[in-house]
């Protein structure tokens, strides 16, 4: 399992957590306004997609009968 995309699939999970509970308190200079709370649980999803993706077995990589 790829570890960076369990600390981001973590991460946004833990800010929509905070968001929903409105203790989230950005801090520095990058922020989405309104629009983070939307965008946060598309995220969470974009990024549980690529741990499930990433994780995967594929053909191409490991052939049928392959030690």
């Amino acid at each position: 399992m790829p570890p960076a995309f369990v600390s981001l699939f973590l991460l946004t999970l833990v800010a929509l957590t905070a968001r929903r509970r409105r203790t989230w308190k950005p801090a520095g200079s990058v922020g989405y306004g309104r629009l983070g709370t939307p965008l946060n649980p598309l995220a969470v999803l974009w990024t549980g997609f690529e741990l499930v993706n990433s994780c995967r077995p594929r053909n191409i990589l490991a052939p049928a009968g392959a030690p």
